[in-house]
C-alpha cells in the first residue's frame, strides 16, 4: 500500500509507492523512438487490448460505440502511486509525520493510434484531450479529501515515460504540492504589494518587450520565461485572468488546443523528436467568490519542459538551474518555426 511521508527538513511530501517499480517498459532504445505500427498488439493502451487495463472511468468515442471505438480513453493506472481505496489517516510524532496513501492516479490515452504523438494530433483531436482533462479535473477535485489535482505528461524515456503509446497522467492528492503553495504565496504577496496579478503583469511586460514571446492567439500567449530553467522551456498562459484551469470557456478550450498544437510543432521542428514533461499549474477547483485571496490571486498556466539536458549536482543540491540556451535565443528560434 502507498504511504505519504512528510520530509520535515524540506517541508515537502514524498509518496512511497513500491508497486510503481513493477510497471512495464516498452521502449526499444534509449531515445524512445516509436514503432510505425498503427496498433501494437503488445501495447496495453492500444484498441483491442482494453482488458489489459483497469476498467475505464471516462472516454470519448466515435458513433460506433463499441469497446475499441474510443478516441480518448481514461482508466486507473494499473501501477498507481496512490490508492483510491486507501486511508487518509495521519500519524504524527515529534519529527515524523505520515498519512495513508489515499488518492487517485489515472492514465489518459490521448489517441488510439500507437504511431502518433500528441504533436501529430489535429487541433480538433487535441481539443478532445483538453476536454477530457477538464472533465477529469473537475470530477477528481470533488472527491472527498482531495486537495489538488495534477495533470501532466511525460514524453519519452528520458522524461520518465515507461510506455511509448502517447498518454498523459492525472493524480488527485490529499496534500498541496510545495511548488504550488510557493507559487500561490508569491502571487498573493505580489498582489498585496502592487494590487495586480503577477502573471497578468508578466504577460503585459513580455508583450511590450516581445523578445521572449513565441506566439499568441486571441486567448493565449506562449513565452519562454525570463528565468527559464531548461533550454526551450515554454509557458502557455491565458490572457484573461483566471485562477483555475476548469474556468475555460468552450472558445478558450479551442484556442488552447490551437496554441498547444503550434507550440509543440515549433519545438519539434527545432529539436526533432524530443523528450519533455508538461504540467498544468492551477489553483484548486471551486475557487469562485469568497475564497482565500492567496489562491484567487493566482493565474493558471501550462509549463512545457524539454528534457534535452540533464540536471546534475548543482541543480539537485541547490534547486537552482543552469540553462545553456537563453530564453531570448530560444524564443527567436521557435518563432521561426511557428506556422
Amino acid at each position: 500500500m502507498p504511504e505519504i511521508r512528510k520530509e520535515i527538513t524540506k517541508g515537502l511530501w514524498t509518496i512511497l509507492a513500491p508497486t510503481r517499480g513493477e510497471r512495464p517498459f516498452d521502449f526499444s532504445s534509449e531515445s524512445g523512438s516509436k514503432t510505425d505500427k498503427e496498433v501494437d498488439p503488445n501495447c496495453p493502451f492500444c484498441p483491442g487490448n482494453e482488458s489489459e487495463t483497469p476498467s475505464e472511468v471516462s472516454s470519448i468515442r466515435t458513433e460506433k460505440e463499441d469497446e475499441t471505438s474510443w478516441m480518448v480513453r481514461v482508466f486507473p493506472n494499473k501501477f498507481p502511486a496512490l490508492d483510491s481505496e486507501g486511508s487518509s489517516a495521519v500519524i504524527e510524532g515529534d519529527v515524523f509525520k505520515s498519512m495513508g496513501g489515499l488518492g487517485y492516479h489515472e492514465v489518459l490515452a490521448e489517441t488510439p493510434r500507437h504511431d502518433r504523438e500528441l504533436v501529430d494530433l489535429s487541433v480538433e483531436e487535441l481539443e478532445l484531450v483538453i476536454r477530457t482533462y477538464l472533465n477529469r479535473f473537475r470530477d477528481l477535485s470533488e472527491k472527498p479529501k482531495i486537495k489538488y489535482v495534477s495533470i501532466f505528461k511525460n514524453r519519452g524515456r528520458q522524461a520518465g515515460a515507461s510506455l511509448e503509446h502517447s498518454h498523459s497522467q492525472i493524480m488527485g492528492t490529499t496534500f498541496l504540492p510545495k511548488m504550488l503553495q510557493q507559487e500561490y504565496d508569491l502571487a498573493e504577496s505580489y498582489r498585496n504589494e502592487s494590487g495586480s496579478c503577477l502573471y497578468c503583469d508578466v504577460i503585459r511586460a513580455e508583450k511590450r518587450e516581445e523578445a521572449r514571446v513565441v506566439l499568441e492567439n486571441d486567448a493565449f500567449i506562449v513565452i519562454c520565461p525570463y528565468g527559464s530553467r531548461f533550454p526551450y522551456e515554454t509557458r502557455v498562459l491565458p490572457k484573461r485572468h483566471s485562477s483555475v484551469f476548469s474556468d475555460l470557456s468552450n472558445e478558450e478550450r479551442n484556442q488552447l488546443s490551437a496554441a498547444l498544437k503550434r507550440t509543440l510543432s515549433a519545438l519539434t521542428e527545432r529539436l526533432g523528436s524530443f523528450p519533455y514533461n508538461f504540467t498544468f499549474h492551477t489553483a484548486p477547483y471551486g475557487l469562485s467568490g469568497g475564497e482565500p485571496e492567496s489562491e484567487m490571486s493566482y493565474h493558471w498556466h501550462l509549463e512545457i519542459m524539454p528534457r534535452i539536458t540533464t540536471p546534475a549536482g548543482f541543480e539537485w543540491g541547490t534547486d537552482n538551474f543552469i540553462n545553456i540556451v537563453s530564453p531570448e535565443k530560444a524564443a527567436e528560434e521557435l518563432r521561426r518555426q511557428v506556422t
